[in-house]
């Protein structure tokens, strides 16, 4: 999500950005781009007392940047083994105790450790307990650690304890934009970048979208292994048009009008397609078929159709929905894809991998999709594919 910086510019595709030069500043400037030397003197609004002495540069008439430093207790951090259970860094407590059992069983002193939901979230008690091993001052210690695990048939990953977000370790440079809606004359907008696929910097991204400032707002795929790059792992819709289907039930932002006053909500998202008489689930948009980052998906998907952050689920029967904003050509693989022009007719029936039409979009299929798809997607045939984003209570 970004700024706009002007409103004739509110309609443009603006992005997730980081505010660029602001780290030129020396502490305690005050810039004000805009010749607004009064409004500048003040805050926008009223400002927290821990970031009230921070590093302050005024954006716009109604936008404030905060920048400092946030320091935990000297020490507290190290390097730690994390292990997972079917790639999942948290498990229930009683599966976390069953696996710290194992890797003791094996020579290991594994512990288990439960991780609360922080202060100020929408939800209280334990979000998941995981099994660690080791602390260690050098990563390359915790490194080899991991890889005696590995030896030992356990799949573990190095990790540094200050990016755990607890409360008094770790020390973090942190940004605080502060807006005031009544004042600030721009908007505040989302954006795939130049193309739904492919992975780009949020400062390029800013900048091609003339972004006043911005922040990586959604979690998205990092690796081939795991579905298609740059791709959003997670509900995403842009003006109107789904470009990924949601991890059912995780939260999202939702940007009206403006987007200066964004709603947060749990959402998932129904897709079928229909040609005559008969229909199928379609179980995605713009990701690799039988591949589910962060779950949370339909259909029977293994191992759990409920939400893991940074696992990814797999299923060998589906239908994945390309749009042609995906700015790539879809996966190569097993099964078929039916390309449809912008009137939802069949153009062709072919191996999966190639363009998108521009205006029309393509279905792949895997399994059992991969024969819905040959069934009932004849070249020259109507099909219709339905979106519904719904709400906890089951709303459109």
């Amino acid at each position: 999500m970004a700024l706009a910086r002007r409103p004739s510019r509110a309609a443009a595709k603006v992005s997730v950005v980081a505010v660029a030069a602001a780290g030129l500043l020396a502490p305690g400037v005050v810039v004000d781009r805009y010749g607004d030397s009064a409004a500048a003197a003040a805050p926008t609004a009223a400002v927290p007392g821990p970031i009230a002495d921070w590093q302050h540069e005024r954006l716009a008439p109604g936008a404030d940047l905060y920048q400092g430093s946030v320091a935990g207790r000297p020490g507290a951090d190290h390097w730690a083994v994390t292990v997972r259970a079917d790639g999942a860094h948290l498990s229930a407590e009683g599966d976390a105790q069953a696996l710290a059992e194992r890797v003791r069983g094996a020579g290991f002193g594994a512990r288990a450790e439960a991780v609360t939901w922080p202060r100020g979230s929408d939800r209280t008690g334990v979000v998941g307990v995981r099994v660690r091993v080791g602390e260690y001052a050098a990563r390359a210690d915790a490194d080899a650690e991991r890889k005696a695990l590995a030896a030992a048939g356990f799949d573990a990953v190095s990790e540094w304890t200050g990016a755990d977000g607890v409360p008094g370790t770790g020390v973090a440079r942190v940004k605080v934009a502060i807006v005031d809606p009544k004042r600030y004359r721009g908007a505040m907008k989302g954006t795939y970048g130049k193309g739904v696929a492919g992975r780009e910097t949020v400062s390029d991204m800013a900048a091609s979208g003339d972004a006043l400032l911005g922040v990586n707002a959604g979690f998205f795929v990092m690796e081939g292994k795991d579905g298609v790059p740059g791709a959003s792992a997670g509900i995403a819709a842009y003006d109107g048009e789904l470009q990924s289907a949601a991890t059912d039930g995780r939260i999202a932002a939702v940007l009206r009008g403006d987007g200066l006053r964004p709603r947060f909500e749990k959402l998932s998202t129904e897709l079928r397609v229909g040609a005559g008489a008969a229909s199928a689930v379609v179980d995605g948009v713009n990701r690799v078929p039988g591949l589910v980052r962060n779950c949370g998906g339909v259909g029977g998907d293994t191992p759990t159709e409920r939400p893991q952050h940074d696992v990814t689920c797999t299923d060998p029967d589906e239908i994945v929905k390309f749009t042609d904003e995906l700015g790539a050509n879809t996966p190569a693989g097993d099964g078929v894809e039916a390309v449809l022009d912008a009137s939802g007719h069949v153009r062709e029936v072919r191996a999966r991998g190639g363009a998108v039409p521009e205006g029309g979009s393509v279905l792949a299929g895997i399994g059992s999709g991969a024969t819905w798809l040959r069934t009932h997607a004849k070249q020259g045939s109507a099909v219709k594919v339905r979106e519904r984003i719904l709400d906890e209570r089951g709303r459109g």
